[in-house]
């Protein structure tokens, strides 16, 4: 409707110029040059105006661009069957080395840490919680290469500044393992329903005790103790304790750190 307006304007003043210079009317002729200049260069701009396409913003008028936000940082310590491909010789699809001490290397996957090396093997031992790289190493997979996850490991804990094979363990504290286990198991017996009933695994046959650094000791076994119904049941247990004042056999020299229980 704009458009139109300005376009019907424009014809008006022409015609309305025209009029003057071809009727002679009594006007004077500088009135009909005034018209024709006005109609040209003043109303037939603006009435093409708006028929013209839109200017492209300038660089100033522009809108800005956000940057591109840069790539997350790969982990240097994740490791996953693609990165080695058909060499893959585990039974997880990957997970994440932890670089420990004189040159152990470990593997974990799913809150599980898996020892990967001899060093860290040879350790296990010592931690409790680490679980043999046997238990997840297919060692019939053809093309399957442990070596090449080791390699990849040592580099990446390199990469990460974790990596310290001259760094030696501490010097061994004296270990109270036998007598952690036996403090170890008046805790127990403490939680039982029948205390007197309590019968452990004192020998070969006890699970194991475990020493950590700070002379704490993690002991895994079992006892078994009557129940409610005076019948022999077997409970599984796991203790973690620390030797406070030297270990001796006094339970006040130590502190029960965490007790569980697994029927």
């Amino acid at each position: 409707m704009k458009e139109l307006l300005i376009l019907l304007l424009l014809v008006g003043v022409w015609g309305g110029c025209w009029v003057l210079v071809v009727k002679r009317t009594k006007m004077r002729r500088w009135l009909a040059h005034l018209c024709g200049f006005l109609a040209g260069w003043v109303v037939a701009p603006v009435a093409i105006l708006p028929f013209l396409p839109p200017s492209a913003p300038s660089e100033k008028d522009a809108a800005p661009v956000a940057a591109e936000a840069p790539p997350p940082a790969r982990d240097v310590l994740a490791i996953s069957a693609e990165d080695i491909g058909a060499a893959w010789p585990l039974t997880i699809q990957g997970g994440r080395f932890g670089c420990g001490e004189a040159s152990a290397l470990l593997l974990e996957h799913g809150g599980v840490v898996y020892a990967l090396n001899g060093t860290a093997r040879g350790r296990i031992k010592n931690n409790p919680d680490w679980r043999d790289i046997d238990a997840v190493w297919d060692k019939q997979r053809q093309g399957g290469n442990i070596g090449e996850v080791i390699s990849r490991g040592i580099e990446a804990c390199k990469q990460a500044g974790l990596w310290n094979a001259d760094r030696q363990l501490a010097k061994p504290a004296p270990n109270n393992s036998g007598m952690a286990a036996i403090i170890c198991a008046g805790y127990v017996e403490d939680r039982l329903l029948a205390p007197k009933s309590a019968d452990f695994p004192w020998g070969k046959d006890a699970r194991g005790v475990w020493q950590m650094p700070d002379q704490v000791y993690v002991i895994k076994s079992y006892v078994d103790s009557q129940n409610a119904f005076g019948a022999m049941v077997r409970t599984n247990y796991r203790c973690e304790i620390k030797a406070a004042k030297g270990g001796s056999g006094d339970p006040g020299d130590w502190r029960l750190i965490k007790l569980d229980f697994e029927q």
